[in-house]
């Protein structure tokens, strides 16, 4: 739940800066938070932090990142 609430705030957020291509955006700063999330979690590991849930955490903050864009790219003022 806090990764689809962060990347579909932050895909908002980011859009709403924007002029167009709000789903590209938000796509975009959904990645962003996926990889650092990614990158904070293998650094304490040695083996490979890729697992069906991670990779259905990153699906959820890609598809949560494209709905705050659209969100923020058709509220702004």
């Amino acid at each position: 739940a806090v990764t689809f609430i962060s990347s579909f705030f932050a895909g908002a957020k980011t859009a709403s800066g924007a002029n167009r291509a709000g789903i590209l955006w938000g796509i975009l700063s959904g990645a962003a938070y996926i990889a650092i999330i990614l990158l904070l979690v293998s650094l304490p590991q040695k083996e490979s932090v890729f697992s069906a849930f991670r990779i259905s955490g990153i699906a959820v903050a890609l598809i949560a990142g494209a709905c705050g864009g659209i969100l923020g790219i058709n509220t702004k003022k």
